[in-house]
């Protein structure tokens, strides 16, 4: 049997140009660009928390963290990391340690990634 000693990993962004758009038509551009950035600062400090609940093997704040994440991630349009904050807090109800390492390690590429693109998104819209 063969192991698998590395793998490539791409996973696409998924991000919801018609919310930011609907943002911007509510709260004004300005406050729309203000309130992202705040979420975006947001994202990066649950990350870290999640990131310290794997490591110290605490499901209940691994859970809660990514209730968090969806919510915040729902609120500007990240859409595929609203979903895997999703998939992070089922893996916690299950009890499946394993799972919940590789969905965080999933919730962090995903989140990088969907904060660049909400960058370019906010910086084509400025």
């Amino acid at each position: 049997m063969a192991t698998v000693s590395w793998i490539r990993i791409e996973e696409g962004v998924r991000v919801d140009p018609d919310r930011v758009l609907r943002l911007a038509a509510r709260l004004g551009r300005i406050d729309a660009a203000h309130l992202i950035s705040a979420t975006n600062q947001d994202l990066i400090e649950q990350f870290a928390r999640i990131e310290l609940a794997v490591w110290q093997q605490e499901p209940q704040q691994i859970a809660w963290t990514a209730v968090e994440v969806e919510r915040l991630a729902d609120q500007v349009g990240m859409i595929g990391l609203a979903r895997v904050a999703r998939d992070l807090q089922h893996c916690c109800m299950r009890d499946d340690r394993p799972a919940q390492e590789a969905v965080a390690a999933r919730l962090m590429r995903i989140g990088e990634r969907s904060l660049a693109a909400m960058g370019m998104l906010a910086g084509r819209r400025g």
